[in-house]
């Protein structure tokens, strides 16, 4: 494995510590790209949420679609989430003591 390999390895594996180990850090890392990328209008993102129960899931369902206007729905303790999304809304969702793991994609917004 070449230095470079290694130093990415080493990136990815600090930004999902920052994100409570709890993010997939492909998804955290398109979605700052697509932020730098096209910064005038947040990314869409299908985000797959696994949470600890299915009683906290249909609870977070009801938040991400009712607070925050994600198109939600629920199976058992996994929520898919879309909608737009920021690497801070992302951390703020890891950082929920209920939730699991995040992952998914992400893609530029409509204009």
């Amino acid at each position: 494995m070449s230095n470079v390999e290694a130093s990415f390895d080493e990136y990815k594996a600090n930004l999902a510590h920052m994100l409570y180990d709890k993010v997939d850090a492909d998804l955290a890392m398109k979605i700052m790209y697509l932020e730098r990328k096209l910064p005038d209008a947040e990314p869409k993102a299908e985000l797959d949420i696994k949470v600890r129960s299915d009683a906290v899931a249909q609870n977070l369902k009801d938040w991400f679609g009712d607070k925050l206007g994600y198109q939600v729905s629920c199976h058992k303790n996994h929520i898919t989430a879309t909608g737009r999304i920021s690497i801070e809304r992302l951390a703020k969702f890891a950082s929920n003591s209920d939730i699991e793991w995040i992952s998914g994609s992400a893609t530029p917004a409509s204009y």
